[in-house]
């Protein structure tokens, strides 16, 4: 198959007659140009420009005489013409639709049509149609106290979106820790901290139909993701005061009292085309092909076609903000969809050039070994390294049955109430052979909830290598016995609190799918066995393991032990582990009167775990900015509390493996990206490359 035949005939046709009326039309106009000048006339200031990578009209002297028999030059044909990149991904998009769950396949695509509006690179924000990111330093971003009264809608000091009244607990104006947080009074003056910030798009931008793009397509955007109909979070739009469109340029973001975002750099709604979408209500346009499917772009390229089933084709687009640097290197972008599941299949259509690329998506994992021997030998290019998936395996440390307190008749016996039990677990786990048997040493061990990579990660925090001995003798102290000297048969409790006399220490191993999640945890209940550790390991589809409580066996909290993944995605996810976010029945109290669970069957802490102190460090981590006091101690500071009581084990990151035509060059993944494809208009191959 030539890379033309990836084309649809009827591009390639239109392609061959606008080249050949282009050359045309340059020809007649590059004529009468020298005309004009010959004639004393100025040439119009707004006249048309040569196609990019052209050569440029040459410098015509008026005060010399022109000899009309001297040929013309023929412009240079644009190096991209005819050119084809194509990127095989391991999934076709369900919609192209910007709210909502959008799959990496999904994520791969929009690099092409919009472009940014913000790149993440190295767990750092990058603008790219803004003029800049907005600042506290610079004055474009702001926190300023207000007046706020009963009946106003606040953030409370526990970060809950709250209507003011007597006796609410929040933060007055200048507080940013839970120690100077009071009980709302009614007291005339208060105030509380209101954070604003602007953001300037850059000048000149446009549609692909030639449309402006200006600021009040991003206040169209957030008016649009605010829509009851329209899928996706609402965190960010509820705790929105007002978005406002400043000039054409220019938008205003405030934050609700209270509420003050260590990510307000980020407040910036995606623009999208109100001259083309407006007309539609958001439940249609959900679904509408002007939306989901072929949508107007900003960005380097613009879909002509989707083929369900087999490949979505885009040409460049002349409107593209970046045009004058050469920019996208490409005439034609083809995704093509293949089936992940055919790997070594994949793998021989990147070494015959069906792809030039192919991505996160397609699951490279199975083929990772043969692809490095490929590398070495000069036949693919080839990348793995840890992305924002955190593997852990959580501990089921109070189950929901122990909610209306342990009853060691009925209750199964708490395997993991004392942290010293979990620390020797993780130090009889041999994580290392994991990295090497499953991950073939592409990715490595988190010591927290933060990734390796990210600048917030604390390096100094409690460590568990793998070392069966201690971890036994820590299992002896506390209270999990030998008592048979038998290293084969589990050990018993004797002493350990709610955990009957001679409680086996055996419980099951809950895996979320998945052949790397078998293996590796095949490879951890071997090496857990000789400490005395008996984990049986029960494999259950994702759908089912990750259905809501208090059926589901995760967020139903009726689980030993289990294994999935969480994502890293942009702060310290500490958040995960506070005490108010133990998924449970609504309405029960704890002893002090306060709600067990204060987001019912929805909240997201598993493990039951709870901790005063890290509570405290990590909402007061989160309710400060970057760069303000205490913002990175206080993050340090809960990860150290969560090393110690170690309510999950860190497995690793999990891998994104991507692979490329030898020659390809600009395909730098960034492990905090949305997509490996971030910079998909300046990736070039073959001799562009030299």
């Amino acid at each position: 198959m030539s890379r033309k035949d990836l084309l649809p005939h009827r591009a390639l046709e239109k392609g061959k007659f606008l080249r050949g009326s282009l050359v045309l039309i340059l020809l007649v106009l590059a004529a009468a140009l020298v005309s004009a000048c010959d004639a004393g006339e100025e040439p119009p200031s707004n006249g048309p420009t040569p196609v990019e990578g052209s050569s440029p009209s040459p410098e015509i002297d008026p005060s010399s005489t022109s000899n009309p028999s001297t040929p013309l030059p023929t412009p240079s044909p644009d190096p991209r013409l005819d050119r084809t990149l194509v990127v095989c991904l391991g999934e076709e998009p369900v919609s192209l639709f910007p709210f909502g769950n959008t799959s990496d396949a999904a994520q791969a695509v929009m690099q092409a049509v919009y472009d940014g509006p913000i790149d993440r690179l190295n767990f750092q924000h990058q603008p790219v149609i803004l003029a800049k990111l907005p600042a506290l330093d610079d004055g474009d971003a702001q926190i300023q106290p207000v007046p706020v009264a009963v009946g106003d809608t606040v953030v409370d000091a526990q970060g809950s979106l709250v209507t003011l009244a007597p006796g609410s607990l929040v933060r007055p104006s200048g507080c940013y820790s839970e120690g100077c947080a009071v009980a709302y009074d009614e007291a005339e003056g208060f105030s509380m901290d209101q954070m604003t910030a602007s953001y300037r798009l850059l000048e000149g931008l446009q549609w692909s139909d030639g449309a402006p793009l200006t600021a009040s397509d991003s206040v169209y955007s957030f008016n649009l993701a605010a829509a009851p109909e329209t899928p996706g979070s609402k965190f960010k739009i509820d705790r929105t005061a007002s978005y406002l469109q400043v000039d054409d340029q220019t938008v205003e973001w405030r934050g609700v009292p209270g509420y003050v975002d260590p990510n307000y750099q980020t407040n910036f709604w995606r623009p999208l085309p109100e001259h083309s979408w407006g007309a539609l209500p958001p439940a249609e346009l959900v679904g509408s092909e002007i939306s989901s499917r072929i949508p107007l772009s900003y960005g380097p390229y613009v879909i002509e076609e989707w083929v369900d089933g087999d490949h979505i084709q885009l040409r460049w687009n002349r409107n593209y903000f970046r045009a004058a640097e050469g920019l996208p290197r490409f005439e034609n972008l083809v995704f093509r969809f293949i089936d992940p599941r055919e790997a070594q299949a994949n793998l021989d259509q990147l070494l015959t050039g069906e792809c030039d690329i192919m991505d996160r998506t397609n699951r490279l994992d199975a083929v990772a070994a043969e692809l490095q021997g490929l590398a070495s030998d000069g036949r693919v290019s080839f990348t793995a390294q840890g992305n924002l998936d955190w593997e852990q395996v959580t501990f089921g440390i109070a189950p929901a049955s122990y909610d209306d307190g342990f009853n060691g008749l009925t209750d199964r016996p708490s395997y993991f109430g004392d942290p010293r039990t979990r620390q020797a677990i993780a130090m009889c786990m041999d994580r290392e052979s994991v990295l090497r048997e499953v991950l073939f040493g592409a990715s490595e061990i988190p010591l927290s909830y933060v990734a390796p990579a990210n600048p917030l990660a604390a390096p100094d925090v409690a460590q568990y290598s793998y070392d069966p001995e201690a971890g036994a003798a820590l299992l002896e102290e506390a209270g999990w016995v030998d008592d048979d000297g038998d290293p084969d048969t589990p050990r018993v409790a004797q002493g350990v609190e709610n955990a009957p006399f001679g409680s086996r220490l055996a419980f099951t191993y809950l895996v979320a799918g998945g052949d790397d999640r078998l293996r590796a945890a095949e490879i951890l209940t071997r090496s857990m066995a000789p400490c005395g550790i008996s984990a049986e390991v029960v494999v259950v589809d994702e759908p089912e393991v990750y259905a809501p409580g208090p059926e589901g066996p995760l967020f139903g909290r009726q689980f030993d032990m289990g294994q999935f993944a969480w994502r890293m995605d942009g702060e310290p996810a500490c958040f995960l582990f506070l005490s108010d976010s133990v998924p449970g029945e609504p309405g029960l109290l704890d002893e002090e009167g306060q709600p067990q669970h204060a987001f019912g069957w929805g909240g997201w802490n598993l493990a039951g775990y709870r901790s005063l102190a890290f509570d405290m460090a990590c909402r007061d981590a989160r309710a400060a900015i970057p760069g303000s006091p205490g913002y990175f101690e206080n993050h340090q500071a809960a990860q150290a509390a969560f090393a110690e009581d170690l309510p999950a084990v860190p497995l690793y990151m999990r891998l994104n493996v991507a692979a490329t035509r030898p020659d390809m060059c600009n395909f730098t993944p960034d492990p905090s990206a949305s997509s490996d494809l971030w910079n998909l208009e300046e990736l070039d191959f073959d001799v562009a490359c030299e």
